[in-house]
């Protein structure tokens, strides 16, 4: 051992007169220091959590019981916002936010002049007109909750903006709006996603029966076909004689988007007016229309959907073979009641 390391301490001497040996070694030594960095900003983050999580905690303990009090005796209500002032604001915010979330009636009314009062209403509106995308889409989700008819036109203003911006707008001017702006929202909004249709869907099932009313007048001016079938869909529920007045010119429209919302309507409609249009889009050039209404067929429970669904499973499409099999299996029970 001793004879090797002379040249071994001789191979070491040379290997670092090695520019290229030097460098290395300084990169690796960069490294090691930048994963030390970033194991100590993981370590600071963790402790800054810990503490927020402890801060809230604490928080939630001395302000969430006496919020409750203090909104069913208004006059306890000065007494809970000078306390809530002296905690972390944002903290604040995250508790109204999450009691808002939960309640209704008169309960829901007192949180909402309780935001108010912090000033957090009039920070969304600030920060509806901030550059960041972010920024806004959390505004007005906010405002969703909290925003009232003096807040309408400002949400109104969203029009233009990103379209995630403007359905969580549109969700709230259904609640507050008038039915002009839910149409304004609407109209030439487009949905790049079909993630994008539920909060959409919300929107129309929160609206008053008015609104509804005169998205299906308009329905034509309605851009997205995408939007044209949720709002077909919802009116079949919500007003199914204007839907039942839509289904000839949706179920003959050129848009394949168009034709499913005919079929969504029709089985929703009673089955002496949904039935023999559904009937009629099962032998539509498209097989998504066709799966659509196999299925929706099915869920008619009307005995005489057996036979027009019976020729479906010879379809060329899987999909509206697998649906007409299904629907068929459906309709077995009120058929041999019938019997």
């Amino acid at each position: 051992m001793l004879q090797l390391w002379p040249e071994a301490s001789s191979l070491l001497v040379q290997l670092w007169d090695l520019r290229a040996t030097r460098v290395l070694l300084a990169i690796t030594a960069l490294e090691l220091a930048l994963v030390g960095v970033q194991i100590g900003a993981l370590l600071l983050l963790l402790a800054r959590k810990r503490r927020r999580t402890r801060t809230r905690g604490r928080l939630a303990a001395s302000l969430g019981p006496s919020l409750l009090e203090a909104a069913r005796a208004p006059e306890r209500r000065p007494r809970w916002l000078s306390h809530a002032r002296a905690w972390p604001r944002d903290l604040v915010r995250e508790l109204l936010s999450e009691h808002l979330l939960r309640a209704e009636g008169a309960y829901l009314d007192e949180l909402r002049a309780t935001y108010r009062a912090l000033g957090f209403l009039e920070e969304d509106m600030d920060q509806l007109r901030s550059g960041s995308v972010l920024r806004r889409l959390l505004a007005v989700r906010h405002l969703h909750r909290v925003a009232g008819p003096s807040e309408a036109h400002a949400l109104l203003a969203t029009r233009g903006d990103h379209h995630a911006v403007r359905i969580v707008a549109a969700q709230a001017l259904a609640r507050v709006g008038e039915p002009a702006h839910t149409l304004e929202m609407l109209e030439d909004l487009e949905l790049p996603s079909r993630l994008m249709e539920q909060p959409v869907g919300s929107a129309l099932r929160a609206m008053a029966p008015a609104q509804l009313d005169l998205l299906v007048t308009r329905w034509f001016a309605l851009r997205s076909p995408a939007v044209r079938r949720l709002v077909l869909a919802q009116a079949a529920r919500s007003l199914p004689h204007r839907a039942a007045e839509l289904l000839e010119c949706a179920a003959g429209s050129p848009l394949e988007e168009d034709r499913i919302g005919a079929t969504i309507a029709a089985g929703s409609l009673p089955p002496r007016v949904g039935v023999p249009w559904l009937v009629e889009l099962l032998s539509d050039p498209s097989w998504r229309v066709r799966a659509q209404a196999a299925r929706a067929l099915g869920e008619s429970a009307d005995p005489f959907a057996a036979a027009p669904l019976g020729t479906a499973l010879d379809d060329r499409a899987f999909w509206v073979r697998h649906n007409a099999q299904q629907a068929l299996g459906r309709l077995e029970g009120p058929a041999e009641e019938l019997a």
